[in-house]
C-alpha cells in the first residue's frame, strides 16, 4: 500500500472515531475536571486544527494562539467542524504527498485519536455504561 493510500485509510478511521466520541452526547459544555475542555471546546480545538492543515498543505504558516474560531462554529460546532475536516481531506487528495503526508498524519490523524482518547475518558466518566468500542469500525 502507497503512504497516501495508507494515510487515507487512517484518516477514515481516524474521523470515525472522532465522530462516534460525540454522537448522542447531549451536553457540549460538560467538564469532567475544570482544567479539561468541554466537549465543545474540543469540537473548536479541532476546527482550528483542520484549518492549520489546510494553511501548511498551501505553504502557508498557521499562528497558534491567534486564531479565533468564528462564533457560529463556536455556537454549533458539530455543524462546521466535519464540513471542515472533509475539506481537509480534499487538500491532502489533492496535495504533493511528500508535503501532506507528514502534514496529515500530524494534524488529522494522531491528533484526533489524540482528542479520541480524551472524549472516550470523558464519555466513560460521564456514563460507565456507554460503549466505548463503538468507536471502531470493524468491532
Amino acid at each position: 500500500m502507497e503512504a497516501k493510500a495508507a494515510i487515507q485509510n487512517a484518516l477514515d478511521s481516524s474521523l470515525h472515531q472522532i465522530k462516534m466520541c460525540f454522537e448522542g452526547l447531549a451536553d457540549l459544555d460538560v467538564k469532567p475536571i475544570p482544567v479539561s475542555m468541554s466537549p465543545r471546546e474540543t469540537l473548536a480545538h479541532l476546527f482550528e486544527c483542520y484549518t492549520a492543515f489546510i494553511t501548511h498543505a498551501g505553504g502557508g504558516k498557521h499562528e497558534w494562539g491567534v486564531f479565533q474560531v468564528p462564533d457560529e462554529v463556536k455556537a454549533d460546532p458539530a455543524k462546521y467542524v466535519w464540513s471542515l475536516r472533509e475539506e481537509a481531506v480534499a487538500v491532502f487528495n489533492a496535495g504533493n504527498e511528500e508535503t501532506v503526508v507528514p502534514l496529515a498524519l500530524d494534524f488529522l490523524v494522531l491528533h484526533d485519536c489524540y482528542h479520541v482518547g480524551q472524549m472516550c475518558t470523558l464519555r466513560l466518566t460521564l456514563d460507565p455504561e456507554w460503549p466505548a468500542y463503538s468507536i471502531y469500525k470493524h468491532d
